[in-house]
């Protein structure tokens, strides 16, 4: 699961699709990915392992790909992981956050990563999860530390019995 195009948290997609894993991310990097970050160009100072076995790699070929529009559910049978489209966020337009249910965790990327100030983006994270209807105990930020949603409500300026 891709949470979004940017560098620090596409690194390694191009390892994994040589792999053969299944690629999830927004339908809004699908372009891009298709473009610029899976084409198989030779890499000349330190060329990896796409560049040296390219495969192809189109959305539906022979690489696996699965884009999300709003909602995804990855499950094992025991163990089920939401995958959510983000709507509204400055940072990028094109992202997801993964939220275990079971376990009321929420992980995002680069939205909310304690202890931090409010922001237009933790904002916007906010009304996402009340908008999704997320019942959050623990924050995960890809950066930082783990936080709780009392803390993160203390940050955003509401109570938790909003």
């Amino acid at each position: 699961m891709n949470t979004h195009h940017h560098s620090d948290h596409a690194g390694g997609l191009r390892t994994y699709l040589t792999e053969g894993a299944t690629i999830v991310t927004h339908e809004g990097n699908r372009e891009y990915y298709e473009k610029v970050v899976f084409y198989p160009a030779p890499r000349t100072l330190e060329p990896d392992r796409l560049a040296l076995n390219p495969v192809r790699t189109t959305f539906g070929g022979s690489a696996t790909f699965q884009s999300v529009t709003d909602k995804y559910v990855i499950s094992d049978g025991t163990r089920t992981v939401d995958l959510y489209a983000m709507l509204g966020l400055d940072h990028n337009a094109n992202m997801l956050i993964a939220y275990l249910p079971t376990e009321k965790i929420v992980v995002n990327a680069d939205l909310y990563s304690p202890p931090t100030t409010t922001s237009a983006s933790i904002r916007e994270f906010y009304r996402n999860i009340q908008r999704l209807k997320l019942d959050v105990e623990q924050h995960v930020p890809i950066h930082g530390r783990v936080g709780t949603m009392e803390e993160f409500l203390e940050i955003v300026g509401e109570t938790s019995n909003d």
